[in-house]
C-alpha cells in the first residue's frame, strides 16, 4: 500500500504541475490593463491558491516517500529474518575497543612499562579478550554455517548420483528378464557363515532389486546346506530360517552334507527347521552317515513328503549300520519320478524306494549286478544312465526294457562297456551317449570292444536316431562298424579327447575323426554300396587340428547338402541341416575352414569353435 500512495502521489503532482504551467503561460501573453475587473482577481487568487497547493503538495510527497522507504526496510528485515527464505540477517556492529588503542599499545612495546603503562596494557587485554570471543563467537557461526551448506551439497550430490543412475540401461531391462537372470544365479543359494549367498547379495544391490527378490519366493526356495566339520555352524539357523520365510510357500530345491564328525545336536538344530517343510520338498540331494539319520531327526519325515520329485543320494557312508539295516525313509513319496544313487552298493542293495515309478534312473560307481537288478525295478523307466558299474560281481541273464528311450554309459574301464551291454536288450532306444569319465584324460588300459555294443543293437533291434560317442580310446574302424548298424540315426556327435600327453599309447588313443572316417561318411552319387546313415541331418565333430584332413571333411559337408529336395529324394539321402565343428589345439586359425561360410550363407546352420588344448 506504501508503494501505491507513493505513485498516485507523484500522478497528482505532475498532473497539477502542468495545468500551472499551462494557465501561466496563456495569461501571460495576453496585455493586462491596469484597472483590473473583478475576474481578473478572482484569477490572481486562484494562481496564489494553485502555488500553494503546489508546495502542500510537494510536502505530502516528501511524507509519503518517507513512509515508503521505512516500511521497504521493515518488509527487507522481515523477509530476511523469516525461517523460509534460508537467509539470516547481519548481526548488529558492535564497534571493536582494541583498535582503540592499539597505536597506543605499539608504542609501549619499545619503552620501559610504567605504572600507567601497566593498567593502559591490562585494560587493553581485557578488551582484547572480550573483542577474541566475538571474533570466535562470528567464527563459529560462520563454520556452523559452512558445514550446514556442506551437508546440504553432500545430500544433494548423493541424490543426483542415484536419480542419475536410474537413467542407466539396468533399470529399463523389465522385472520379468531381470527375474529370469536372478532365476539362473539364485540356483544354488550355499548356506555359509562366511559367504552370502546369492539371494542375499543380490537383494543388497539397490531398492530396486531388493524389492523384486523379495516379490519373487520361488528365488529363495533353492538352499545348499553343509554342515563340515571345523566351520562355525551358529549362522545356519537364523540363514535357514529368513530363506524358509521368504521362500513363503513355494516348493523346495535342497542339497543337505552332513559331515561324520559333526556332533549330533549341532546337524539337528541346523536341520529342524527344514524337517518341519519336509512337505514342502520338491527336489533333494542328500549326503549323511545312515546310522545317524535317526539323530538328527530325519525319520520323521517319513510319509511327509508328497511334492518330493527328485532324489539324489551321494556317497552315503554306512560304516555303523547293522548288516540288516534297511533305509526305507523315501518309500511313501507319490510323486517321485527321477533317483541318482552315487555310493557303496552296500547301501544300494537295500534300500527302499519306489522304483515302479521312476521314470528317470542314475546308478555310479557300483557293480554291474545291483546297478542292472535296481534298473529292471523300474518298469515305467524312460531315461537311464548307468556310470562306471564294471565292477564284479556282474549281472546274469537278460534284462528286457521297452520303456527306456535315451541310454547314457559312462565308461571308466574297458570292462565297464560289456558289463552294461551283453545284458540289456532295449528295443524302443532312441537316443544314447556312450562317453569316457573325462574329456583331459584318456583312460590308461582301455581297450575298446566293440562287439558287445554291435550284439547290443542287433539284439535290440531299435531305431537309434542319436548318437554320442564323447573322449573314448576308439578306432576309426570300429565306430564305422556300429555306424552301419544305424541306418535310422539322424544326429551323430563324436568328440575326441582334448589331451594328447600319453604318446605311448600311439595315435589312436585320440584320433578318431580320420580320413577314412569322414570319407566313409561322405555321399557318393553312383555308390557301389548302400550309404552310411542316409537320414542324417545334424553332424558335429570335435578333432584335433594338426590330424584333421579338411579336404575329406569339406567333401563330408558338400556332399549331403542337398537343398534340391528331388535330388535328395532320388539319392535316398536327407539334406544336412547342421554341421558344428570343434577344432583341438593351441592355434585358432579357421582360415582353411572359410569354405564353410559359404554353406552358412545359403541356409545350412554351420558353427566352427576352438578349443584350447591343454
Amino acid at each position: 500500500m506504501t508503494i501505491l500512495y507513493n505513485e498516485q502521489a507523484l500522478e497528482w503532482f505532475c498532473y497539477h504541475s502542468a495545468i500551472i504551467q499551462e494557465w501561466r503561460h496563456a495569461h501571460s501573453s495576453l496585455p493586462r490593463p491596469s484597472n483590473c475587473s473583478s475576474s481578473t482577481r478572482v484569477s490572481a487568487h486562484f494562481e496564489r491558491f494553485v502555488a500553494g497547493s503546489f508546495w502542500t503538495s510537494t510536502l505530502i510527497i516528501i511524507v509519503l516517500s518517507s513512509s515508503c522507504l521505512l516500511h521497504r526496510a521493515r518488509f527487507k528485515s522481515s523477509t530476511m529474518n523469516h525461517p523460509s527464505s534460508g537467509l539470516k540477517a547481519p548481526r548488529p556492529y558492535r564497534p571493536l575497543t582494541t583498535p582503540n588503542r592499539a597505536w597506543e599499545v605499539q608504542k609501549l612495546l619499545r619503552t620501559t612499562v610504567s605504572l600507567p603503562s601497566r593498567n593502559t596494557i591490562a585494560k587493553y587485554l581485557i578488551d582484547a579478550e572480550l573483542d577474541m570471543k566475538l571474533y570466535e563467537a562470528e567464527l563459529n557461526r560462520y563454520k556452523a554455517e559452512i558445514l550446514a551448506l556442506e551437508n546440504r551439497w553432500s545430500s544433494l550430490r548423493k541424490l543426483s548420483e542415484r536419480c542419475r543412475g536410474l537413467l542407466a540401461p539396468i533399470h529399463r531391462m523389465p522385472p520379468e528378464i531381470l527375474t529370469a537372470i536372478f532365476t539362473h544365479c539364485c540356483e544354488c543359494n550355499e548356506l555359509t557363515a562366511k559367504v552370502p549367498p546369492p539371494a542375499i547379495v543380490l537383494s543388497m544391490v539397490c531398492g530396486q532389486w531388493r524389492e523384486l527378490l523379495l516379490s519373487t519366493p520361488h528365488l529363495w526356495a533353492s538352499m545348499n546346506l553343509h554342515i563340515l566339520e571345523g566351520q562355525d555352524h551358529s549362522k545356519l539357523r537364523p540363514l535357514t530360517e529368513l530363506f524358509m520365510t521368504r521362500s513363503s510357500s513355494q516348493p523346495l530345491r535342497l542339497y543337505m552334507t552332513v559331515d561324520l564328525h559333526v556332533p549330533a545336536a549341532i546337524v539337528s538344530s541346523a536341520l529342524e527347521e527344514l524337517i518341519k517343510t519336509s512337505s514342502r520338498w520338491q527336489s533333494l540331494r542328500l549326503s549323511l552317515n545312515t546310522s545317524v539319520a535317526q539323530e538328527y531327526g530325519l525319520e520323521t519325515i517319513r510319509g511327509k513328503l508328497p511334492l518330493l520329485e527328485s532324489l539324489h543320494l551321494d556317497a552315503i557312508r554306512i560304516w555303523d549300520d547293522p548288516d540288516d539295516a534297511t533305509f526305507d525313509l523315501f518309500e511313501d513319496c507319490p510323486s517321485l519320478n527321477s533317483v541318482v544313487l552315487d555310493g557303496p552298493d552296500r547301501f544300494y542293495e537295500r534300500i527302499v524306494l519306489p522304483f515302479h515309478r521312476l521314470q528317470s534312473f542314475t546308478y555310479g560307481y557300483g557293480n554291474a549286478r545291483a546297478a542292472l537288478s535296481r534298473m529292471s525295478l523300474c518298469d515305467n523307466l524312460r531315461d537311464a544312465e548307468l556310470s562306471c558299474v564294471g565292477e564284479l560281481p556282474h549281472h546274469e541273464g537278460q534284462i528286457v526294457n521297452e520303456t527306456v528311450r535315451n541310454l547314457t554309459v559312462v565308461a571308466c574301464l574297458s570292462h565297464d562297456v560289456p558289463a552294461v551291454y551283453k545284458h540289456l536288450t532295449l528295443p524302443h532306444l532312441s537316443s544314447m551317449q556312450l562317453q569316457g569319465i573325462s574329456s583331459e584324460e584318456p583312460q590308461q588300459g582301455f581297450r575298446w570292444q566293440e562287439n558287445p555294443l554291435v550284439d547290443f543293437f542287433i539284439r535290440s533291434s531299435c531305431t537309434l536316431t542319436s548318437l554320442t560317442l564323447k573322449w573314448l580310446r576308439i578306432t576309426d574302424y570300429q565306430v564305422i562298424a556300429v555306424l552301419q548298424l544305424l541306418p535310422t540315426l539322424e544326429s551323430l556327435t563324436i568328440e575326441e579327447c582334448h589331451d594328447s600327453r600319453y604318446p605311448q599309447y600311439g595315435s589312436s588313443l585320440t584320433a578318431i575323426v580320420t580320413p577314412a572316417l569322414l570319407n566313409s561318411l561322405s555321399i557318393d552319387p553312383f555308390p557301389s554300396n548302400p550309404h552310411i546313415l542316409p537320414h542324417l541331418a545334424d553332424l558335429s565333430l570335435t578333432a584335433h587340428l594338426d590330424s584333421l584332413d579338411q579336404a575329406a571333411l569339406l567333401n563330408v559337408v558338400a556332399s549331403r547338402w542337398l537343398p534340391d529336395p528331388d535330388f535328395s529324394r532320388e539319392l535316398g539321402v536327407t539334406c544336412l541341416q547342421s554341421f558344428t565343428l570343434g577344432l583341438i589345439g593351441k592355434d585358432s586359425d579357421y582360415s582353411s575352414f572359410g569354405s564353410l561360410e559359404f554353406f552358412r550363407g545359403v541356409g545350412l546352420r554351420t558353427v566352427v569353435s576352438h578349443i584350447r588344448k591343454s
